[in-house]
């Protein structure tokens, strides 16, 4: 759904929303789908929660957004994602 979030369905639970995560400037959206993919995996790994899931996807997201390629820096990226993830409450 890009700026507008998206949208977590499980089988027999309700669908649950997820914003987006603000960036100052989107840079190329190419590879933004394929990160959402990756954090949903890892939240879903760290925490059995679809919800959650959707929210580290959403964040992962963000960052392949502000930029050309996959190499971004890695300064401080832990703090920067958990800033963003706590912003999507």
């Amino acid at each position: 759904m890009g700026a507008d979030g998206s949208l977590v369905a499980v089988t027999g639970e309700e669908l649950v929303y997820i914003p987006a995560v603000p960036v100052e400037k989107i840079i190329d959206v190419t590879g933004a789908g394929n990160a959402y993919c990756g954090g949903y995996l890892v939240g879903y790994s760290e925490s059995g929660s679809h919800k959650e899931a959707g929210r580290y996807g959403a964040v992962a997201a963000s960052f392949t957004l502000e930029q050309y390629g996959a190499l971004y820096p890695v300064d401080n990226l832990r703090q920067r994602a958990l800033n963003r993830l706590g912003s999507i409450e």
